[in-house]
């Protein structure tokens, strides 16, 4: 994706199977997230993903926690707040799932909830 570009917000039946998603009991988030790991650099950047409706609003999991799309609507700023922090609280254990080292099975048991 070239810089300037806005991602598309759709995924794929694929990559729906690809992605595990983690409820608010176990990331004291208020929202469910989504992670992947990108075994064929699909992307640039490492990301997880909010599910809207049937529309999947992207962020970051690198440096500087941020939206790599369009905001997610009906999430507010405090919720992103939320979310930034757990993602820095879990950055090792997601870039590790991001890159294809550890299963989504050691990721689940890696995840510290945001409480």
């Amino acid at each position: 994706m070239k810089a300037g570009e806005v991602e598309s917000l759709t995924v794929t039946e694929d990559e729906l199977f690809e992605m595990a998603n983690f409820h608010p009991r176990t990331t004291g988030l208020r929202f469910v997230v989504w992670f992947s790991g990108d075994p064929v650099a699909r992307h640039h950047r490492p990301r997880g993903k909010v599910r809207v409706g049937n529309e999947f609003y992207p962020f970051s999991l690198d440096n500087r926690v941020e939206w790599l799309a369009v905001p997610a609507p009906g999430i507010s700023a405090k919720a992103f707040a939320e979310l930034a922090r757990s993602v820095e609280l879990n950055r090792p254990a997601l870039l590790a799932y991001w890159n294809g080292e550890i299963d989504t099975s050691e990721l689940a048991s890696r995840l510290q909830p945001a409480r």
